[in-house]
């Protein structure tokens, strides 16, 4: 089912939304962009996406890339506009609202996950990858080479094992400091659907895309469904209740349908949207916000 929710306006482009729960989000948006005045809000609802009000503002930053909820604080990746080498990873503080950033120097920041009750981080900095880990308060990190190259909304974690899918065609799964390698070919997104269970996306066919599901425990790569008369998949998220995507094809104003799965991935099915914009947008429980510009999409599955 899919509602309408009519809000507010929110100044700047909002670049994520996350909800804590149905009723508690948090959207955050910018204004500018790297070769002028730039400026940051964050925004939040308590109920549902009706009403947004600001509880953050800072000259001389961006927000962009992808952020991730974890014992109430959202983690993301932040940019000076006054530097355009000057990249960080922030934390929000959703208990007290207070805004911290993360002091270390990095050029240009990947992917952001959690494992182990820590924050990790893949980025480049000249000449080479690597992977930032720190503590939740940002008061301790480490740093270690990483010979891969993830794809942006390419990781997911738990805490024993953590899986990229990379720019050379692979599906790379580290634990404890090992390295394992799949060949799979095209990967473009994933997401962890069970236990030693990661859903991936793949762009193989010019106008077709295929849902693969890897058990690490039986080291098996099983294809499960093909979406015809699509040519990308983007944002491809699950949880407890429900997985989904959104696919769509290369037109000059690409349209898109979402598709979904109520039982880990065993049969899909694809709904209409109702608006042409999707991002940001944000699963929780049995519930998709899709940001539209003018309303919310409220999905219930």
């Amino acid at each position: 089912m899919i509602t309408l929710i009519d809000f507010n306006e929110i100044p700047g482009k909002p670049e994520y939304m996350l909800f804590k729960s149905e009723n508690e989000g948090y959207i955050f948006s910018k204004k500018g962009n790297l070769y002028s005045e730039a400026s940051i809000m964050i925004y939040k609802t308590i109920n549902g996406g009706k009403d947004w009000q600001q509880i953050y503002f800072a000259n001389d930053w961006l927000f962009y890339g992808y952020a991730k909820l974890y014992d109430n604080a959202i983690f993301g990746n932040i940019k000076s506009s006054k530097n355009v080498a000057k990249n960080n990873l922030f934390k929000l503080n959703l208990a007290t609202q207070e805004f911290k950033l993360f002091d270390f120097n990095i050029e240009a920041i990947g992917n952001v996950w959690v494992k182990n009750d820590s924050v990790c981080l893949s980025f480049y900095n000249k000449p080479q990858n690597y992977i930032l880990t720190t503590d939740t308060s940002f008061s301790a990190y480490s740093v270690k080479f990483f010979g891969y190259t993830p794809k942006t909304d390419g990781v997911v974690s738990d805490n024993i094992n953590t899986y990229f899918v990379t720019w050379k065609n692979q599906l790379v799964v580290e634990t404890d400091g090992e390295y394992k390698e799949v060949a799979i070919t095209e990967p473009a997104c994933i997401t962890k659907i069970a236990e030693n269970k990661v859903l991936i996306a793949t762009n193989e066919h010019k106008n077709a895309i295929n849902l693969y599901q890897y058990d690490l425990a039986r080291d098996k790569l099983e294809k499960l469904t093909t979406f015809e008369n699509y040519s990308f998949i983007n944002y491809l998220q699950s949880n407890e209740n429900v997985i989904v995507g959104f696919v769509g094809t290369e037109t000059y104003f690409p349209v898109y349908d979402l598709i979904y799965s109520t039982d880990k991935g065993q049969t899909w099915q694809i709904l209409k949207l109702k608006e042409l914009m999707i991002t940001p947008n944000c699963l929780i429980n049995n519930v998709l916000y899709i940001y539209s510009g003018i309303n919310l999409q409220k999905i219930t599955f």
